[in-house]
C-alpha cells in the first residue's frame, strides 16, 4: 500500500512539473518567436468572385433583342449593342437603328452599364487603313470620347475581326494609345478577340491579335469561344468542349483572370449540305416541330443536334445551344477560375437559361 501511495505522489510531481515546464516554454519561447505555433488559426479561403454576365445586342433584330432584354435585365452587368462600325474609309460610323432609346431606357432603369460595340464588318482592310494613318487614329479617338461623354457610355468594345497578321503590332500599339486616352476620361476599353490556343495552327484570322500585349492595356478581353463550326464549314457543334478547353488553357496563361471574359454562344446553325445559316434556339425548335424533325443532345458537346426534311425534300442538320449546353460550358470555364461571361447574341435564345444564372 505504501508503494502505491509513493508511486502516486511521484506521478503527481512529474505531472505538475511537466505542466509548469510547458507553460514556461510557451511564455519564454513561443510567444516571442516569429514562427507560428500549431494553435495558429487557419486562414479563411478567398471566396470565388460573383459571376458577371453581359451580352452583345445585334442591330438587325431589334424587336427580339428588346423582348429578351426585358427578361434578362436583372441578370446583366453590361450590354454591348452593335451600334457603330469602322467604314471603308477607316472612319467611325453610327449604324442606323430604331430602338436605341428603348434599349437605353431599359438599361438605365435596370442599372445596366452600356458599353457599345464598334465592329468592322469582318473586313481587315478597313483596320489596316485606320492603323496606317495617324490622322485617322486621332480622329477616331476624339470621336469615341465625344460620343461616350454625350451618351453616358461606360466605355467601348472593339470587335475588330480578321485583323491581318501584318497589323498585329500596330493594333496592339493603337490599343495602348486608345486605352490611355479613354482612361484619362474615366472610360473603359474592352477588346473582343478571336479564339486562340497559342499554337502555330491557330486560324489565320486570329493572328492579328496579340492577347498578351492587348491585355496589358485593355480593361478586358472578350474571347469569342465559338464558331469552330460555322456557316462555311461542315455541320457540327458551334463550341466543342475539347476546343473550349484548349482556348481556356491558353487564355489563363496570358490574360489576368480579372480581365478575362469568355464569350459563349446561345445560337447555332441550320446546315443544308455544307452551307449553314445562323439560327437561334426558338427558331430551331419551331423548324423541327413544323417539319416533323427530331433532335437529341450530343454527349460530347452537350449541344442539341436536330434533323428535318424541308418542303423541297432537302435534308437539314441543326446544331444549336440551349440552357443545358450553355450552363455546361460556364461550369467548365468556372473550374479555371473564370467568372466573367458574354453571350452572342441577345434575342431568340432559350429564355429559360436566364433563370439559372445564379450558378
Amino acid at each position: 500500500m505504501k508503494k502505491i501511495i509513493i508511486v502516486f505522489f511521484v506521478f503527481l510531481l512529474f505531472s505538475a512539473g511537466g505542466f509548469f515546464f510547458y507553460n514556461f516554454y510557451n511564455r519564454i519561447f513561443l510567444e516571442n518567436s516569429s514562427q507560428p505555433n500549431f494553435l495558429s488559426p487557419v486562414a479563411t479561403p478567398t471566396p470565388f468572385p460573383t459571376l458577371q454576365f453581359s451580352v452583345w445586342i445585334p442591330w438587325w433584330d431589334e424587336k427580339k433583342s428588346l423582348e429578351s432584354l426585358k427578361v434578362t435585365s436583372s441578370k446583366l452587368k453590361y450590354i454591348s449593342p452593335v451600334w457603330y462600325k469602322i467604314d471603308n474609309s477607316g472612319e467611325l460610323r453610327e449604324i442606323k437603328v430604331t430602338k436605341k432609346n428603348e434599349v437605353v431606357k431599359i438599361a438605365s432603369e435596370s442599372g445596366i452599364l452600356l458599353i457599345p460595340t464598334i465592329g468592322n464588318d469582318f473586313d481587315g482592310n478597313r483596320i489596316s487603313k485606320l492603323l496606317s494613318s495617324a490622322e485617322l487614329n486621332q480622329l477616331l479617338i476624339k470621336k469615341m470620347i465625344l460620343i461616350a461623354k454625350e451618351n453616358k457610355f461606360l466605355g467601348w468594345d472593339l470587335d475588330w475581326e480578321e485583323i491581318k497578321e501584318s497589323d498585329r503590332n500596330s493594333f496592339s500599339e493603337f490599343v495602348r494609345i486608345l486605352s490611355t486616352a479613354l482612361h484619362q476620361e474615366n472610360l473603359k476599353l474592352i477588346v473582343t478577340v478571336h479564339a486562340q490556343t497559342g499554337k502555330i495552327d491557330d486560324w489565320i484570322g486570329s493572328k492579328g491579335q496579340d492577347w498578351d500585349s492587348l491585355s496589358k492595356n485593355a480593361d478586358a478581353l472578350r474571347i469569342m469561344a465559338y464558331d469552330f463550326h460555322h456557316s462555311g464549314s461542315s455541320a457540327g457543334p458551334v463550341t466543342p468542349i475539347n476546343k473550349l478547353k484548349e482556348v481556356l488553357d491558353y487564355a489563363i496563361s496570358v490574360i489576368p483572370l480579372e480581365k478575362l471574359v469568355v464569350g459563349l454562344p446561345n445560337y447555332g446553325y441550320d446546315w443544308k449540305g455544307n452551307r449553314g445559316e445562323p439560327i437561334q434556339y426558338e427558331k430551331a425548335i419551331a423548324l423541327l416541330l413544323n417539319n416533323n424533325g427530331s433532335w437529341l443532345r450530343d454527349k460530347d458537346s452537350f449541344a442539341l443536334r436536330g434533323v428535318y426534311i424541308d418542303s423541297f425534300g432537302s435534308k437539314h442538320e441543326l446544331w444549336f445551344e440551349d440552357k443545358e449546353s450553355i450552363i455546361k460550358k460556364i461550369l467548365i470555364a468556372k473550374e479555371y477560375g473564370i467568372y466573367q461571361y458574354c453571350f452572342w447574341s441577345l434575342g431568340g435564345e432559350d429564355k429559360t437559361f436566364w433563370e439559372s444564372l445564379s450558378l
